[in-house]
């Protein structure tokens, strides 16, 4: 009989300390969008790990309901502290419609991974090229925006500029190639039905991250940056610790540490990239629209720089919590559309499509009232 209650003091004591854990944890993923990885990096962990920490959270309050009803109240009280950043996950916004005389837009952002050059997702590339511009027709975006995209100058030639313009009836576009090689080019381009009167890109040769366009849409001219922010450049022994499948010659210890020390190296290069962007487009007297993949959740210190100056489309008239990255990784929502506080967001789209890519298209409808 003496077993009983010493299993009931040790299953309390046990979700006394996880409550304690999990708490200190979710205080911390409270910081992160407000710390600067340049000074304590380590906290932009724990605003990557901040959806599976509220989620543990969440479980274990109403059992401490039952259990520990002091302890309860003081985790309530936590959670509703963070009330601020639970919003940046989690839009209640909603679709709306154009007043009468509006300028209307759509833009779509796509980080399209060489167009699954090296057949990572697609074993047939002719049957997921067509499915990609069938994609691009069914879109019907007035802006395209490519990231990790590939010009192909082999015979096949897969996946033709004139190709994607066909499809979208695009009769404009940029782009700037970053790596070339004899057969094949990688950079970032747009495509737009409207007129390109302007074009140009910030960052240097070897740190190329963003193109922009001005582009004329009746009587109004609207900027559109297409950018793509430090990748942490995972390899295949990083990959394996999300994929079990996946073959690695590394042990776990050596695996994180090669982890942690890429996203410790890659958070102060997009702070600069993400700070350049925005001194270049405030000079910029027309109104402006951010897009592309950013490889920042919005719990993260970049993603509130930007936030700061321009509104999150997704925040603005999407509803739930929203996922853009496809692959092992539980990476969230990392590509995102921002911008000026002149245009009105209508609609946030992300495709539940998995297209020759790791990432999924996201399309935001806005309008110039």
């Amino acid at each position: 009989m003496a077993k009983a209650p010493i299993l009931k003091n040790l299953i309390s004591r046990t979700i006394g300390l996880l409550s304690i854990v999990i708490s200190v944890a979710l205080l911390i993923s409270y910081l992160s969008p407000y710390v600067s990885p340049e000074s304590v990096w380590w906290i932009q962990l724990f605003g990557l790990a901040y959806p599976i920490i509220l989620i543990s959270f969440i479980i274990l309050l109403p059992i401490l309901f039952f259990l520990k009803r002091k302890r309860f109240w003081m985790l309530f009280v936590i959670i509703v502290l963070g009330l601020p950043v639970h919003l940046r996950y989690i839009s209640f916004g909603f679709s709306s419609e154009p007043s009468k005389n509006a300028t209307e837009l759509k833009v779509t952002s796509f980080n399209v991974r060489g167009f699954d050059i090296y057949q990572w997702v697609n074993k047939d590339l002719s049957k997921a090229e067509e499915s990609f511009l069938q994609f691009i027709k069914n879109d019907s975006a007035d802006v395209l925006c490519f990231q990790e995209y590939t010009v192909d100058k082999r015979p096949s030639q897969h996946m033709l500029p004139s190709e994607i313009k066909a499809a979208g009836n695009f009769k404009y576009y940029a782009e700037q190639l970053t790596v070339q090689t004899i057969k094949l080019s990688f950079g970032i381009s747009i495509y737009s039905k409207h007129p390109i009167i302007n074009k140009g890109v910030v960052g240097q040769e070897n740190d190329l991250y963003a193109l922009y366009v001005d582009i004329k849409v009746k009587n109004d001219t609207i900027r559109i940056y297409n950018t793509h922010l430090q990748s942490i450049r995972l390899q295949q022994d990083e990959y394996s610790l999300f994929d079990q499948n996946a073959p690695s010659s590394k042990g776990v210890t050596q695996r994180v540490g090669g982890l942690l020390g890429k996203l410790k190296n890659a958070y102060p290069s997009r702070i600069c990239q993400s700070q350049n962007i925005l001194d270049h487009s405030e000079k910029c007297a027309s109104p402006v629209i951010i897009c592309g993949d950013f490889n920042e959740p919005p719990t993260s210190y970049v993603y509130s720089l930007f936030e700061e100056r321009y509104s999150d489309v997704f925040s603005n008239s999407a509803f739930g919590i929203g996922r853009t990255y496809a692959g092992k990784i539980p990476a969230g929502r990392i590509d995102h559309i921002f911008c000026s506080e002149s245009l009105k967001s209508l609609s946030f789209e992300i495709s539940d499509e998995v297209l020759m890519s790791d990432h999924y298209p996201i399309s935001a409808r806005l309008s110039l009232e």
